[in-house]
């Protein structure tokens, strides 16, 4: 990113004198404020110190920075270079001192403040607020709300920190801002990089090892005046989540009712006494925990990422940096009254490479409600991945009478911005190679489509094998695999076309997905247009519309329920006469259990017609035989034509829904499951699949094995986990090696198959409805539990079970048989119980 101070050599008697331009007329006589600080973010400081009458005496270690222009006099000083900061300032009058943005030059601040006499938080402060162990034992004393924290300086006092506060937890750095060197750790094979990552950005010799909390991040923007602390606003924060826990976005005010203000409030009262802070601006930064209120960290300082200088005037109306300047130049300042409107920031963001340019900047100025759209980087630099807030491009802000009002117009002018990214020249000749079968697709990039709770195994998987996992997906929501991904791209699934442009602007060299047929055809796009390995996107429209679908099949001769395409309530009537009742009413184009109805009336048949017709994009239904007999499936991975395994399961359906609700492995009936394999084969030859995992979905009926669909993705509701289990290894990972084609045959050779059952079973409740206040799950698994995983948690809201969509969780065990595999489950899921709120 452009103009970053780059921090000064250990000699901090350097002589400034030919790094030091003034700008101003030599007669000039007033003092000058001291900013520290000349990047994009101090640049707001420094015309708003113009604004004031106020002369500026700017300094950073690189002299490029856009600030050193601004400034009546510059000085090429780093901010933390404290003996040189006195050095240049000793024999003249400084008005005041200050900053914005950052922690580096805190204590800086306080130094030169001392020397000259002027108004800023003591030398003790100052530390307290840039050292985090300093911060946390001082707000420990105070019986401040705080994560278990613990310290290390080498790998074991590292194992040692994390067997004290627990996994997961958050490693980071004592004395770094902005995200750098932060990243959470979920294992203890993680610790060895995590303590490289971590020191890296760091002057300190130690790191921090803090609990994970879980819940809601905000941040209160502070002015302490006359010993009162004033939150002039409270920001609600967009984060990456794991690994980096870089911010995405803010937006002010904060969403929060009356009883969670005062107590975040309460709060920051707590913390700033704690350390003895009573002037000047802070910023605290708190999780939102079931418990309420949890410091994370806070600094002595204004809020980097132009909330202080953007969001909160364009949401309170208040001139924050103004107040700052003022307050350090030692004049009484008075907090006027909030506006009560609404700002909204949105970072831009892209996918690693080179930047070639900005595009439609000017039409996103034009959006109405926008305040600023500012870039941060100029075509020609390198890309790198998101590990901290210097590797954003960009932002967009914008302000509004109301919340909504703000982000819509913030998201609008985001989405017109497009940034054009090329290929990164290849440096893998320089890498040193990796050890013999580490990270065998080190260097690669993998587009997941979707970014659901269906691809977290996949995007974990594609992480392990050393590949960056870049997820494309509409991000409002925000979908749970924004936190695990890498990196995102923010598009609609259901634009193929617009899905393929983006992957080609990306530099992806593999796509995959699991459990989601909404993008499937997108996921064919990016393989037809990139060249890539996987599912085409004719064998993909085939998977996405049942009717094509079931055409093929016909066609080919595989046997299939007897059915009518109905696009009116004339052609409902005929086909309910050829397929006869009990029947079959779907959506041709609708994933999963949604758009499905089993009909026994005419009536029921009509309601279920327009049912089915509303929620399908182009409108047509299928009638079809219901087939009365036995539900199952099976599992399938097409490796270069072949099928490499066809994995036959039962299904487990809800009582009063075709809607499965569990598997399980091994089908009891081997003749049927012998059956079942000859009739997925065929299927997947008619429809083309190949170079993908297959879902497919089988009715038994009257000695005769039934297609009732297939898809070319892994099952979803917990069908990769049961693969797992069952044949001893990553079915995920299988799934990434395919797309990446990284020895496929070689790795299911390698397997370590189960000699028992395995079952997988969904949590549901029909009963539930209300907002889940908490859930209880037990401390500790058992061996035999392969997986208890939760979909839904506080703050959530449940209403019952439809589809599989409502489903609250998934486990998945093992056992000697189907009868042992069950007591478990049923064992387990009687562990977990949702605390509801009734609405």
């Amino acid at each position: 990113m452009p103009c970053p101070e780059t921090p000064s050599a250990p000699a901090a008697h350097t002589d400034t004198a030919s790094q030091y331009h003034q700008q101003s007329a030599p007669g000039e006589s007033r003092p000058p404020v001291l900013i520290l600080g000349g990047s994009p973010l101090q640049v707001p400081m420094i015309q708003a110190a113009r604004r004031l009458g106020m002369r500026t005496l700017v300094v950073d270690a690189n002299p490029d920075v856009p600030g050193a222009a601004l400034a009546d006099e510059f000085a090429a000083v780093s901010t933390t270079d404290v003996e040189g900061l006195l050095a240049l300032t000793r024999d003249r009058e400084l008005a005041g001192v200050t900053s914005v943005g950052t922690d580096r030059p805190v204590r800086a601040i306080a130094a030169v403040a001392q020397a000259h006499g002027l108004p800023a938080v003591s030398p003790e402060t100052a530390a307290a607020c840039t050292d985090k162990a300093l911060m946390l034992q001082a707000v420990a004393r105070a019986g401040v709300p705080h994560p278990r924290f613990a310290l290390a300086t080498d790998l074991d006092e590292l194992r040692a920190a994390v067997a004290q506060v627990g996994l997961p937890c958050i490693v980071k750095p004592l004395d770094s801002s902005g995200s750098r060197g932060v990243v959470q750790v979920d294992t203890e094979a993680d610790l060895p990089r995590a303590l490289k990552y971590a020191l890296e950005p760091s002057h300190e010799p130690t790191v921090i090892v803090e609990e994970l909390l879980v819940g809601r991040e905000i941040s209160c923007e502070v002015l302490c005046v006359d010993g009162v602390y004033h939150v002039i606003a409270t920001t609600d924060k967009d984060t990456t989540g794991s690994p980096h826990f870089i911010e995405t976005g803010h937006t002010q005010p904060a969403d929060l009712d009356e009883e969670t203000l005062a107590a975040a409030h309460a709060l920051v009262a707590q913390c700033l006494a704690a350390v003895d802070m009573h002037f000047g601006p802070a910023h605290v930064e708190m999780m939102l925990t079931e418990n309420g209120p949890v410091l994370i960290e806070f600094g002595s300082r204004m809020a980097g990422d132009f909330v202080s200088s953007h969001v909160v005037p364009g949401s309170t109306g208040i001139d924050f940096i103004g107040l700052v300047l003022r307050q350090a130049c030692g004049e009484q300042i008075e907090v006027p009254p909030h506006s009560g409107r609404a700002a909204a920031i949105r970072f831009l963001t892209a996918p690693e490479g080179v930047l070639r340019a900005f595009h439609g900047e000017e039409a996103a100025r034009a959006v109405p409600g926008v305040d600023a759209v500012i870039t941060l980087a100029e075509p020609g630099e390198a890309i790198t991945p998101l590990h901290s807030s210097t590797d954003r491009l960009g932002v967009v802000v914008a302000s509004g009478p109301d919340r909504a009002a703000a982000v819509a117009a913030c998201e609008r002018a985001r989405s017109l911005i497009r940034i054009e990214v090329g290929r990164a020249p290849s440096s893998a000749a320089a890498e040193p190679a990796p050890a013999e079968g580490s990270l065998p697709a080190r260097g690669r990039r993998v587009l997941v489509i979707g970014a659901g709770r269906g691809q977290l195994g996949l995007i974990r998987a594609i992480k392990r094998l050393g590949a960056t996992a870049v997820v494309a997906s509409l991000t409002a929501g925000p979908p749970p695999g924004l936190k695990e991904a890498d990196e995102a791209i923010d598009v609609d699934l259901l634009d193929p076309d617009a899905v393929a442009r983006e992957a080609r602007l990306a530099g992806v060299d593999a796509v995959a997905t699991s459990c989601l047929d909404t993008g499937l055809e997108a996921l064919g796009a990016v393989v037809d247009e990139l060249g890539l390995r996987g599912l085409t996107r004719a064998a993909a429209r085939l998977c996405m519309d049942k009717l094509a679908m079931k055409r093929r099949l016909v066609e080919h001769g595989v046997p299939t329920a007897p059915f009518r395409e109905v696009s009116s309530p004339e052609e409902l009537d005929a086909a309910l006469e050829a397929v006869g009742l009990p029947a079959m009413v779907k959506a041709a184009d609708l994933q999963g259990s949604a758009g499905v109805f089993k009909v026994t009336s005419p009536a029921q048949a009509r309601a279920a017609f327009d049912r089915a017709q509303s929620l399908s994009r182009h409108g047509t239904v299928i009638v079809e035989r219901f087939l009365n007999g036995t539900e199952f499936g099976a599992q399938a991975l097409v490796h270069d034509g072949e099928i490499l395994h066809v994995t036959v399961h039962g299904d487990d359906l809800a009582a009063d829904a075709p809607i499965p609700i569990g598997h399980h492995v091994p089908l009891p009936d081997g003749l049927l499951a012998s059956q079942a394999r000859e009739v997925t084969n065929a299927a997947v030859v008619a429809l083309g699949l190949d170079n993908c995992a297959v879902n497919i979905d089988l009715m038994a009926c009257d000695g005769q094995v039934y297609v009732i669909e297939l898809t070319g993705r892994a099952g979803a509701n917990g069908l990769p986990e049961l693969m797992s289990a069952v044949h001893g290894l990553d079915y995920y990972e299988l799934v990434a090696r395919e797309a990446l084609d990284l020895d496929v045959p070689g790795a299911w050779v390698r397997r370590e198959p189960w000699p028992g059952a395995a079952l997988a079973m969904m949590l549901t409740d029909p009963d539930a409805h209300g907002t889940v206040v908490d859930v209880a799950v037990p401390a500790d698994l058992p061996e035999w539990a392969v997986d208890l995983t939760l979909f839904r948690g506080p703050g959530d809201r449940l209403d019952g079970f439809t589809s599989s969509n409502d489903c609250l969780g998934q486990l998945v065990v093992r056992g000697q048989d189907l009868s042992q595999c069950r007591q478990r489950a049923a064992a387990l899921a009687a562990q977990v119980s949702f605390n509801l709120q009734e609405a």
